[in-house]
């Protein structure tokens, strides 16, 4: 009997429910405004720690849960402000609007004039990310190979093309229509046979990398010449230049040492990776203890100019400042130069890379086939993921605005900085996106697919004039859906870390098992 997976039902607007909550990454030691970056100051306008409470948690446990209570079941004197039927049916904006204004029916007093616009809308922010992981009781399928997934149109079958691969990143196609290359998070890059659905031996002689939490091997990308010049593009993280790891610094809670993301290309030739060259490697200074926020996603446009993405690194000022990496989207040639036309090339301090800036953690980057546009998700702090349009030069606001909870950012909106096409309290951890430019799915064609891994989720949109007219969650607790790209025959491939999948002789846990499913349409 086939296994029957029916879709979450049609969604549109802000998702509420079903995902689990982003959780902010406990401390570590050597943590701190200084730990790794040398001499930096911290932004003086920064009051909290960065893992202290938000200002909506502590707001919510003074003010509202006396009345409504800290979970699902309420108080006698109010209904619990987590409840998911109460949440899907009102929008944030109404929300805000009973708090300011109250509801003397239910003897709740308006609380304007003691609270502002900014807090009220965190407040909502709090109710819905807390509601997200009170009412997340999805089970977690444990085998996604044969599992057919109703959707609004039709139907599509889950095939596993390759299992057993430690956490793979990201996935780029071979002109030979037949073959796929795909990074491991571990360390390791594999070929994949996408015909007889198998995995090659590791590539030797790759780049070493520091594996801990986000760190590893991250995207990768063939040149667009590929075909003549065999050049693979590789994004990595190591260790700062003349730093030797302690033992077991690659494992928590034990210090980290201090490192960053690094940017190659190279060719693979009779198995083994050579001509290796650093397109991009910061200065050791700006190497950092954290262990994720390290971006990295790759796009090429019409011209041969590579976009790469950074995160911030949990220094969420630098996402604000032009003349560091962090927090930014950067354009460049393909040997690594700033590219021609680049916003703030004539900007004194700046980075002449930078494309655009105000970003935390860009994982996802597609053009859309209509017009041309760039489009652009990145994780949230608590809540807040944004699905983005990228524009030359713009302001997206990270440091200074969120739709999400961070101590030491108060504010929904600025002026100057852009707004998010659409952003999800809870958190799904967005990765890989892309636009379906093939036919083979009914009614999908130049629709967009936002991966989710926190959440656990897949969804397409429908997009027009850079609005989203509405979505559908296809995939819901099948695995950490980190990439999702389309194959050569027009299919479309995602990458499944699959946490109750079986541990491989490698030891990985399970946390760490991942796979190539490609998702086949069923015919009606």
């Amino acid at each position: 009997m086939r296994k029957v997976l029916v879709a979450a039902a049609f969604l549109a607007g802000v998702s509420i429910m079903g995902a689990a909550v982003a959780q902010q990454a406990a401390p570590e030691a050597g943590r701190g405004p200084q730990a790794g970056r040398g001499p930096v100051t911290p932004n003086p306008d920064i009051r909290l720690s960065p893992f202290a409470p938000s200002t909506a948690a502590t707001t919510f446990g003074s003010t509202c849960a006396g009345c409504h209570g800290t979970n699902l079941a309420g108080t006698p004197r109010a209904r619990s402000l987590f409840d998911a039927t109460f949440l899907a049916n009102r929008t944030d904006n109404e929300i805000v609007n009973s708090i300011m204004t109250g509801f003397p029916a239910g003897r709740m007093p308006a609380f304007k004039g003691r609270i502002n616009d900014a807090l009220a809308h965190q407040l909502v922010y709090y109710m819905r990310i807390t509601g997200g992981r009170l009412n997340n009781t999805a089970p977690v399928m444990p085998d996604p190979n044969g599992l057919v997934v109703k959707h609004q149109n039709g139907s599509f079958k889950m095939e596993v093309v390759a299992a057993g691969l430690d956490v793979p990143w990201g996935i780029a196609f071979l002109p030979d229509r037949k073959t796929a290359i795909v990074p491991e998070r571990g360390g390791k890059i594999r070929f994949i046979d996408i015909v007889k659905n198998t995995a090659s031996e590791p590539i030797r002689n790759t780049p070493k990398v520091f594996v801990r939490q986000d760190a590893g091997n991250l995207d990768i990308i063939l040149h667009p010449d590929y075909a003549k010049n065999g050049l693979i593009y590789l994004g990595y993280v190591d260790v700062r230049p003349g730093v030797t790891p302690a033992p077991n610094s690659n494992i928590a809670p034990n210090p980290a040492p201090p490192t960053m993301t690094v940017i190659v290309r190279g060719r693979v030739k009779d198995g083994e990776w050579v001509d290796n060259q650093e397109i991009y490697r910061a200065p050791n200074e700006q190497y950092t203890q954290p262990n994720d926020h390290y971006g990295i996603r790759f796009l090429w446009d019409k011209q041969k100019r590579l976009y790469w993405t950074l995160g911030d690194r949990h220094y969420f000022y630098d996402a604000q400042d032009l003349s560091k990496p962090f927090g930014k989207i950067h354009r460049v040639t393909d040997e690594g130069k700033p590219a021609p036309g680049n916003p703030f090339l004539n900007t004194p301090d700046a980075m002449k890379s930078v494309w655009s800036y105000g970003h935390r953690n860009p994982e996802g980057l597609a053009w859309n086939p209509v017009d041309g546009h760039l489009w652009e998700t990145e994780h949230g702090p608590t809540g807040g993921d944004e699905v983005n349009v990228i524009k030359r030069g713009a302001n997206y606001g990270w440091g200074k605005i969120s739709r999400g909870l961070e101590p030491g950012i108060s504010e929904v909106e600025m002026a100057g900085m852009e707004q998010p096409k659409t952003f999800f309290n809870p958190a799904i951890g967005p990765g890989g996106i892309t636009f379906l430019t093939s036919n083979h799915y009914k009614g999908w064609k130049n629709n967009l697919f936002i991966t989710g891994m926190t959440g656990m989720k897949l969804f397409r949109m429908v997009v027009k004039n850079d609005q989203i007219l509405s979505r559908e969650l296809l995939l819901d607790r099948v695995g950490r859906v980190r990439d999702i790209k389309q194959g050569p025959d027009g299919l479309l491939y995602i990458l499944l870390q699959n946490p109750t999948g079986n541990t491989p002789a490698s030891g990985m846990t399970n946390g760490n098992v991942g796979m190539v499913v490609r998702l086949v349409p069923v015919k009606e």
